[in-house]
């Protein structure tokens, strides 16, 4: 039986199960739809060039990593 088209050396590289990889955007993705393509299989991504260290994008940051981590265990 030949391979699943989603079966290739760079889902086995990155531990993924789609080859489908979210842009940073800047500013227009969000840490929920990060989540939410890496949950189902993809490669989110977020962009923090542009966030700062305090305030409420401190509190995003840490709501994108706390996500993530969750994803991975």
């Amino acid at each position: 039986m030949p391979p699943r088209w989603n079966e290739n050396r760079l889902t086995a590289k990155l531990g993924i199960d789609y080859p489908v990889m979210q842009g940073p955007l800047g500013g227009l993705s969000s840490q929920r739809l990060t989540a939410a393509v890496s949950n189902f299989g993809g490669l989110g991504s977020f962009g923090c060039a542009r966030l700062g260290s305090g305030g409420d994008q401190g509190r995003d940051r840490r709501d994108s990593l706390r996500l993530h981590r969750n994803r991975s265990q």
